[in-house]
């Protein structure tokens, strides 16, 4: 795990309304969660990302990042891709 130098943290919103914008962060510090987009019909869930097994994580930006070039994803329903936003598809 490497907590010195700088990282970059991307964000990709999964058809959502906007482009957060990708955020560097110094090593062993947090990244700021930008605002919750918005698309028609779902609902946000939070910003994802796949640990090197597979697994999509929701992500908490209490945690410090420790490395380079983390992808938060937003998620749609049940689609998990990367570091997602997670968005539902709204009952009716």
């Amino acid at each position: 795990m490497t907590l010195t130098g700088d990282h970059r943290v991307s964000f990709d919103p999964d058809g959502g309304d906007y482009q957060p914008e990708t955020q560097t962060v110094k090593g062993g510090d947090c990244a700021e969660a930008p605002r919750d987009p918005a698309k028609e019909g779902y609902v946000f869930e939070g910003w994802y990302y796949t640990e090197e097994d597979g697994n999509e994580v929701k992500w908490d930006f209490k945690t410090p990042v420790h490395r380079q070039i983390l992808c938060l994803t937003l998620v749609f329903g049940a689609a998990l891709t990367g570091l997602a936003a997670g968005l539902r598809k709204k009952s009716k």
